[in-house]
């Protein structure tokens, strides 16, 4: 939890240096930061988390992923979707999801999200990271909303 929280916070740290690759530049900026309360390993994993929070997932050959101990490598893999999930419902930035329950349904996780607003914005893009979920967890996503 207290990864993927600060990952969350910081990953849009550097979008005012480069809309295109912001990723990678939270990815040095948090690597090459004291943020207070983190050791060394777990600023690691942040950084990794904040480059691995768009786009591809991690490769083999990616010296940043590498670098991490493979328990570090492991988890790492597990908490990317976690992290796509979280930032996609909250696409919007302007925090429409007031709770959201998981559950499992023949075989597909289903997320039902609580919201008083529109949050077809936050379901496009939770259904557009639930390809990482799948690839990881090897379980379909679904996001709905809760009903009233």
């Amino acid at each position: 939890g207290k990864l993927v929280g600060a990952a969350a916070c910081l990953i849009d740290v550097c979008h005012y240096v480069s809309d295109s690759g912001h990723h990678k530049h939270s990815y040095y900026v948090v690597a090459n930061s004291d943020i207070a309360g983190f050791t060394q390993r777990e600023r690691m994993l942040v950084a990794c988390l904040c480059r691995y929070h768009r786009k591809s997932l991690p490769d083999p050959v990616h010296g940043q992923y590498q670098a991490l101990p493979a328990d570090d490598r492991r988890a790492l893999l597990y908490l990317i979707p976690i992290l796509r999930l979280a930032d996609n419902l909250n696409r919007s930035r302007q925090q429409r999801i007031r709770g959201i329950e998981c559950r499992l349904r023949d075989g597909r996780v289903v997320l039902e999200v609580q919201s008083s607003h529109d949050i077809d914005l936050e379901q496009w893009g939770a259904e557009r990271a639930g390809e990482a979920f799948r690839q990881i967890y090897n379980r379909p996503i679904e996001v709905q909303r809760a009903r009233p």
